[in-house]
C-alpha cells in the first residue's frame, strides 16, 4: 500500500474545513508559516499539499497574498461534477437498490454529472475503504444500510446514504417515511380486529440485539410501536435466531409486521415448509419496503413501499445541493409511502421506472 504523502493530514483537515463551511467561499487560508507549524511540515512540504486542494478546485492562490477559498461557481468551471457511488446490490428492476439506481442516473443525465459505481456490499464495508475511494470523487451516494458496519464517514466529501438511518452529525439520510409507514401499517391491523401487534425488527449483519445498534430497521419498529395503540412486542432478530411465527400465534387477534420485505420472505418461506401453508393464512402480516412488489417470486404480502425512482433523484440531488454550495449542512430526508394489498396485481409504471399498483382508487397515501 503506498505511503501516505507527508501533507496529507494537513490536505484533509484544510478540505473538511472548507467543504463543512468553516473556510467559506471568499475566505484566506492561514498562511503558510501558520501551516508549517500547525502539521510540523517544512514550507516546500506545505506549498505541495495547497497546490493538490487548487488542483481539486477547492483554493486559489493568488501571488504575494496566500490561498482563497473558491466561490462554487469557479469550481463548478473547472470539471463535470462527478460522483461516487456504493451500491450494495443490483439486478435492474428486482432490487430497491436497482430502482434507486435507475433515478440516480436519470437526474445524472439531466445534470450532467459525471457518476462511477462501486458494487461492494455492506457487509464488506469500512471507513478506511470509504475514505480511499472518496478521494476520487465530489461527493459520495451510499445505497444501503452502510451505517451499520461504518464507524465513520468521510468528512472531507458530501455524503449522501438512501436507506440509512445513522448520519453521524455531518452525512444527509434519505428514507421511506417511517411514520407515515406505521400509521399505514396500523390502519390496516385495525382493519382486520388485531388487537397484538409483533414486531419482527432485524439487526443487519447477524449482530447480536443490542440497544446501542441504531439503525434504520430498529427505527421503523420505534415508530411503529410508537404508534400502534395496542400491544406491540418487538422481537429482535438476525435471522438466524428468529422466534418462529407461529409460537406467537395462539389465536385470532395477533398480527405479524415485519420492518424488512427480504426478513419477510426468510421467514415466510421456511414457515410455509414447516407448516405447508403460508404465513398470510394463518395470521395479518404487513411489512415495510415493498421489496414483494419488486421480485416476482417473492411472497405476496400487505407492504407498505415507496417510490425508489424518486428517491433516488432525490437522493442526488441532495448531494449535488451540498457539492455546489460549500458548507450546506447534512439534512435527514424522508419519502412518501403508500400501502399496497397482497392480492393486488401490479405493472411496471414506464413513466418512473418503479411497480405501482394498477387500481389507484385502493392506494392508501
Amino acid at each position: 500500500m503506498p505511503q501516505p504523502m507527508l501533507y496529507s493530514e494537513m490536505v484533509t483537515y484544510l478540505e473538511a474545513m472548507i467543504t463543512s463551511g468553516v473556510y467559506a467561499p471568499g475566505d484566506k487560508l492561514p498562511v503558510q508559516r501558520e501551516l508549517c507549524d500547525k502539521f510540523s511540515l517544512t514550507q516546500g512540504t506545505v506549498g505541495r499539499g495547497l497546490a493538490v486542494l487548487e488542483k481539486r478546485g477547492l483554493i486559489r492562490q493568488r501571488r504575494g497574498a496566500g490561498a482563497f477559498v473558491c466561490h462554487t461557481k469557479q469550481k463548478n468551471e473547472t470539471k463535470t461534477t462527478q460522483v461516487g457511488i456504493l451500491i450494495e446490490e443490483y439486478d435492474g428492476d428486482r432490487t430497491y437498490c436497482g430502482h434507486i439506481l435507475r433515478g440516480v442516473q436519470a437526474l445524472a443525465a439531466e445534470r450532467k454529472c459525471g457518476l462511477n459505481l462501486n458494487f461492494t456490499a455492506y457487509t464488506d464495508f469500512d471507513a478506511d475503504r470509504l475514505k480511499e475511494y472518496a478521494e476520487n470523487f465530489d461527493g459520495i451516494l451510499l445505497i444501503g444500510v452502510y451505517d451499520t458496519t461504518a464507524s465513520q464517514l468521510p468528512r472531507t466529501r458530501p455524503c449522501v446514504g438512501v436507506n440509512m438511518y445513522r448520519a453521524y452529525g455531518f452525512a444527509s439520510t434519505i428514507d421511506l417515511d417511517p411514520i407515515a409507514a406505521a400509521e399505514l401499517a396500523s390502519e390496516r391491523f385495525l382493519e382486520q380486529n388485531v388487537k397484538r401487534v409483533i414486531c419482527y425488527s432485524i439487526n443487519p449483519n447477524g449482530t447480536p440485539p443490542s440497544e446501542r445498534i441504531n439503525n434504520i430497521f430498529k427505527f421503523r419498529a420505534r415508530m411503529f410501536r410508537a404508534t400502534w395503540p395496542g400491544e406491540c412486542i418487538i422481537c429482535d432478530s438476525d435471522e438466524k435466531h428468529d422466534i418462529p411465527p407461529e409460537e406467537w400465534l395462539n389465536d385470532d387477534s395477533t398480527g405479524l409486521l415485519f420492518v424488512s420485505g427480504s426478513h419477510y420472505e426468510t421467514v415466510a418461506r421456511a414457515y410455509q415448509e414447516r407448516i405447508g401453508r403460508p404465513l398470510t393464512a394463518d395470521a395479518p402480516v404487513v411489512s415495510i419496503d415493498g421489496k414483494s412488489l419488486l421480485v416476482p417470486e417473492y411472497l405476496p404480502v400487505d407492504t407498505v413501499s415507496t417510490d425508489y425512482f424518486a428517491m433516488g433523484q432525490m437522493a442526488l440531488d441532495e448531494c449535488l445541493r451540498r457539492i455546489q454550495t460549500p458548507g450546506a449542512g447534512p439534512r435527514r430526508m424522508y419519502q412518501h409511502v403508500y400501502l399496497t394489498n397482497k392480492n393486488r396485481n401490479l405493472q411496471p409504471d414506464a413513466g418512473a421506472g418503479v411497480f405501482r399498483p394498477t387500481n389507484q382508487t385502493e392506494v392508501k397515501k
